[in-house]
């Protein structure tokens, strides 16, 4: 690979993407010639290299600093010092160093002063809530997973301020509804002492009004309690509880103010059953049915799917019955058009035998008498090419 790029190092100027993702073989030394042959480079995928270090990273921190989108995931040989030398990147919005599982939290306190805005983190089980909060606080996030992390209900509270649209805390334990809590519950308004009445609840700030997804996959300690403070998410379209052991159908009927919900996994949560509340009537269709399959009247809040969803899929089905009977009116319609050809390719059989069959009256004046005349024996076909008079001195011969 080395002497390849070697070559081409005049064409590597201009490069700007690069995805060598899963290139099990690329080491330091190749990694290390193509991005300081790249000073225009933005993007930069290798998840999945696994021989890839520190020294890699350094070296691209150095000579690549316009790069804006990087992805390490699964490149367990980077540490805390690869990592923090991407505070040279001052214009890197996009990280993924997921499945790093080397990198602690001083690796994460050193992107604290990035300006990110897609970071993921998860699977680094090193860094806790001492390197998350710091992550937290970053200004311009507005994509956090922090799947398989130690997070704790300290990470939530801290991550109430931020404008947040996707929030991933898949398979963090110990995120409890206290944490919920802390994070989405709305703060009440301040009292009015004028009119000496509490207002409402205020709606709060951040990541409550922006959030879009939120992931509690297995965080087997959340509770009907947590789920009721979610209602505040109004821009929520897709909400994961799979294996939320704890979760039972009063805490899905809690869900009902959530006006965007599109999606809700409830898989291997044995206390919500397959019957259970549908939120206001609008998801149905749990195991997203084939439209073959579908039953309207099967309804569940596993995997459901909004009135306008179905709407569509009575529509496509109508289409399809449609489809199905032209199809079929088709195939009648060739059928008679084939009964149809044989009924009149065997009356023009008919016709054609009717006809030699048909009297002289039928056929032309030479023919005719050609007719009459071959019934006498004696008469022979010449006798038609006579003369009149001689023609009808052979006929009387005939007949005398």
């Amino acid at each position: 690979m080395v002497p390849a790029v070697a070559a081409g190092k005049q064409q590597l100027q201009a490069l700007t993407h690069l995805n060598v993702e899963k290139c099990n073989r690329l080491t330091d030394a190749g990694i290390q010639l193509i991005t300081c042959r790249s000073p225009n480079l933005a993007r930069l995928q290798v998840d999945g290299c696994d021989q890839l270090t520190d020294d890699s990273v350094q070296t691209v921190a150095v000579t690549c600093p316009g790069l804006t989108h990087l992805s390490l995931g699964g490149c367990e040989l980077v540490t805390d010092a690869g990592v923090t030398a991407f505070m040279h990147l001052s214009k890197v919005r996009h990280l993924s160093i997921a499945c790093c599982s080397n990198v602690t939290d001083l690796g994460a306190k050193a992107l604290c002063h990035l300006p990110l805005e897609h970071l993921d983190v998860g699977g680094c089980a090193e860094i806790t809530d001492a390197g998350l909060e710091g992550l937290a606080r970053i200004p311009t996030l507005r994509h956090l997973s922090v799947a398989h992390c130690a997070v704790t209900d300290a990470t939530l509270a801290a991550l109430r301020p931020r404008d947040l649209a996707y929030l991933d805390l898949s398979n963090c334990g110990q995120v409890t509804d206290a944490g919920l809590m802390a994070c989405f519950l709305p703060a009440a308004a301040p009292i009015k002492l004028k009119s000496r009445r509490r207002s409402a609840p205020d709606s709060p700030s951040g990541s409550v009004k922006c959030l879009e997804f939120l992931g509690l996959n297995r965080c087997e300690l959340v509770t009907d309690d947590g789920l009721g403070c979610l209602a505040g998410l109004l821009k929520l379209a897709t909400l994961n509880l799979e294996g939320c052991a704890l979760v039972t159908d009063d805490g899905i009927g809690k869900l009902e103010p959530l006006k965007c919900l599109a999606k809700l996994n409830v898989g291997f949560c044995p206390k919500v059953s397959p019957g259970g509340p549908v939120i206001k009537g609008d998801f149905i269709d749990p195991h997203d049915i084939d439209d073959e399959d579908d039953d309207e009247d099967y309804v569940t809040p596993m995997f459901p799917v909004p009135r306008r969803k179905r709407r569509e899929r009575k529509v496509r089905r109508r289409k399809r019955e449609e489809a199905e009977e032209a199809e079929e009116e088709d195939k009648e319609g060739k059928e008679e058009r084939t009964k149809k050809r044989k009924r009149s390719a065997s009356k023009h059989r008919e016709g054609i035998a009717a006809n030699a069959t048909a009297p002289a009256v039928l056929l032309p004046r030479a023919l005719l008498t050609f007719r009459y005349l071959s019934c006498f024996p004696r008469f022979s076909l010449c006798a038609c090419l006579l003369p009149r008079p001689l023609f009808l001195f052979s006929a009387r011969c005939c007949t005398g």
